[in-house]
């Protein structure tokens, strides 16, 4: 087989070195199928120990350049992650500040609605019960107004939305509420 003008390794080495569109890979393609007519699978499984070396070149420049692509790609793939957990994280903000601004809203309420009590600082009274936790960077923009129908004492109350950062303060909708709690007859 070696005495033919060319070979399985001859072969393999030039597939391995050209693409196949290049114009070396075309000739050496047409020489092969001169000599061979087809590959022969046996003679296409021989390997030389220097073609080893130079395939193990090759596949590290390949895996080189693939590596540089697979930062690229995991760069901008963590961006969109980042960007999907963010915002779920900010949606959960939101819920949990409506939840506390509407027991808030609920326990000041119940207080006006109690026999001799009067309640002359709504906003304060629901700001007081908010405490300062995560809703303390918009804490100013609480706005609160107390209702009384003879039955039952209401307040309501809108205030913007926290962000994540200060930046994103009000990114989401504005958080209204309202409480509810039965009048107290005095008796």
């Amino acid at each position: 087989m070696d005495s033919l003008p060319c070979s399985a390794r001859q072969w393999k080495k030039l597939c391995e070195v050209h693409l196949p569109t290049s114009p070396a890979s075309f000739e050496a393609h047409s020489r092969w199928k001169e000599c061979h007519g087809a590959i022969d699978t046996d003679a296409a499984s021989v390997t030389d120990p220097t073609d080893e070396a130079s395939s193990a070149d090759l596949a590290s420049k390949q895996s080189s350049v693939d590596r540089g692509s697979s930062v690229a790609e995991f760069a901008l793939v963590i961006v969109v992650l980042m960007l999907l957990f963010l915002s779920l994280v900010q949606i959960c903000l939101w819920a949990y500040s409506r939840t506390l601004l509407t027991s808030a809203a609920v326990e000041t309420a119940h207080s006006a609605g109690l026999a001799g009590s009067h309640v002359s600082n709504v906003t304060g009274a629901v700001g007081a019960s908010l405490g300062g936790g995560i809703t303390g960077a918009t804490r100013d923009t609480l706005r609160c107004n107390i209702s009384n129908d003879g039955l039952m004492a209401r307040v309501e109350c809108t205030m913007q939305a926290p962000g994540i950062v200060g930046v994103l303060d009000g990114l989401m909708p504005e958080i209204s509420v309202t409480g509810h709690s039965a009048l107290e007859i005095p008796g």
